[in-house]
């Protein structure tokens, strides 16, 4: 439920820190100091300032900054002291719950404290409102919102549009989520890469496949994001020789092998069963973080490699990376596999 507070601390003393224009109002000289605060401290003494001389027509202003701040326990006061909070206090603090916070039940409650206050979901609402739903599976929360975004005349909203195509694909309503990609009249490579990531991660590789050729013969060029969906297909299906053929273009195009693109590589390797390409972007890498360890580690244990999984995985431990869910399911086969789980 949302709780009104209307207590904030006033103990804080406003420090003039620059000379000012004498005849600058004492509302852009607040607004000029708020977009320099780096510090939730310092933006309670603007706050103050605003309150001792009422200047409350700019608290939208102070409401972005705490956000910006990750600050939530300040921003949320701040926002349910508002007395009548607009549309774009709401579209803010939703953006914070659902990106900065990811307190998604908090976004849709918000969300429809909107719609009950006569406030029009507007283009700056519907993707936060979608992603939300997207993390809570929430489909029929998506449907209706999708409703009441066709209605406002939001679809042609790009933003939108790929919000609502990642909700229904993470929801498994790929027929709904093609049907929006469909209708896009001129689509841009965000569209094309929501439709294909959420045929790669939904399970439907050769879909994902199909749109992708689909999409080179419209003569779009891919991205980062666009090979580590067409990656995952590949694995999926065994198709090794599109695989070598994505590793090709990002070594033609000078991409950087990242931990996205290089971890996309040495699944897609792995389960194909070239072990020895795996290991080998694998080793190129530098920065190894986490998913890429991980990687090699599952790959290994799901070919049946213990003693290199283990190793790898020891080998992890020794540089201070620490391992975690996913990192323990594929050790630990490996190591009941050998009689060895004492060793993790």
């Amino acid at each position: 439920m949302l709780r009104k507070t209307t207590t904030f601390p006033r103990q804080l003393n406003f420090q003039k820190q620059q000379q000012w224009p004498q005849q600058q109002p004492l509302k852009e000289r607040l607004l000029i100091i708020l977009k320099q605060c780096v510090s939730t401290k310092t933006v309670q003494q603007v706050h103050n300032q605003m309150l001792i001389h009422s200047v409350v027509d700019k608290l939208n202003f102070l409401l972005a900054k705490l956000i910006d701040l990750k600050d939530f326990d300040y921003s949320y006061r701040l926002f349910t002291s508002m007395h009548e909070p607009n549309d774009y206090a709401f579209n803010v603090m939703i953006r914070g719950l659902a990106t900065t916070w990811q307190k998604f039940d908090l976004t849709l409650e918000l969300y429809y404290k909107m719609k009950s206050l006569g406030i029009k979901p507007n283009n700056f609402t519907y993707p936060f409102f979608f992603i939300a739903c997207t993390n809570l599976l929430a489909l029929e929360h998506g449907r209706l919102g999708h409703c009441m975004a066709l209605k406002s005349g939001l679809m042609v909203d790009c933003h939108v549009r790929h919000s609502l195509i990642t909700m229904y694909s993470m929801c498994s309503a790929l027929s709904c989520a093609r049907q929006v990609f469909d209708e896009i009249h001129e689509r841009d490579l965000v569209s094309w890469n929501s439709m294909i990531s959420g045929y790669s991660k939904m399970g439907f590789p050769k879909d994902a496949l199909d749109l992708f050729e689909k999409m080179k013969g419209e003569g779009f060029e891919p991205n980062e994001m666009t090979l580590v969906s067409v990656l995952g297909a590949c694995g999926d299906l065994g198709n090794l020789s599109l695989g070598r053929l994505i590793e090709d273009y990002v070594v033609d195009n000078k991409m950087k092998v990242n931990s996205f693109i290089g971890s996309s590589l040495i699944s897609m390797y792995t389960k194909c069963g070239d072990l020895e390409s795996a290991r080998r972007i694998f080793n190129k890498m530098t920065n190894k973080d986490l998913v890429t360890w991980n990687s090699m580690i599952t790959g290994f244990a799901q070919s049946g490699l213990s003693h290199e999984a283990i190793s790898t995985f020891n080998t992890m431990k020794n540089e201070g990376v620490n391992a975690n869910n996913i990192t323990l399911s594929g050790v630990l086969p490996a190591c009941a596999s050998l009689g060895a789980l004492d060793i993790v």
